[in-house]
């Protein structure tokens, strides 16, 4: 009998296929939890650099102590002139 014919009768050729894609799915779910564990540790040490700043400074970032957290994670809400004020934004990084 041939290779291929007695594969596809015992499914064979099928089951490794499916262990390929499974362990793929594992990658993925790996490499996506390892990314969001990076994310989370940037925010943090985000955070912890704009709260070790005075009061002074904060205000001159037009932050307080109590939006800090939000303003990391979210960007600065727009005062109404247009310009974007998030954290990734390329007017953020020019200000």
């Amino acid at each position: 009998m041939p290779p291929a014919l007695r594969d596809s009768l015992t499914g064979q050729r099928r089951g490794r296929a499916r262990g390929r894609t499974a362990w793929a799915a594992v990658r993925t779910a790996v490499l996506t939890f390892v990314h969001a564990l990076a994310a989370e540790r940037q925010l943090r040490r985000v955070t912890r650099e704009l709260e070790s700043l005075d009061d002074h400074r904060l205000r001159d970032l037009g932050l307080t102590r109590g939006s800090i957290g939000r303003a990391v994670r979210f960007g600065r809400p727009s005062d109404g002139d247009g310009q974007d004020r998030s954290a990734g934004s390329d007017h953020a990084a020019a200000a």
